[in-house]
């Protein structure tokens, strides 16, 4: 499992870029969410975890949820 910081996002939610704590770009859409997680629940600066489904041509997250501050 990956981590990282929405760094921009549309404002419906539908897509973004994270910046991943390795400093890695990484894209997600709505199609990357987790069935139970609703774009409304991210926003720019959030942090999130993620998995990387596919690299060719820019990392593309899925399984992409809220991070959970401890």
């Amino acid at each position: 499992m990956h981590a990282g910081v929405i760094m921009e996002m549309d404002p419906q939610g539908c897509f973004g870029i994270i910046e991943s704590d390795e400093g890695e770009i990484v894209l997600f859409s709505r199609d990357s969410l987790r069935p139970n997680c609703e774009p409304r629940a991210l926003s720019v600066g959030q942090r999130v975890e993620f998995t990387i489904d596919k690299v060719d041509p820019a990392p593309y997250a899925s399984r992409l949820k809220p991070k959970l501050q401890h």
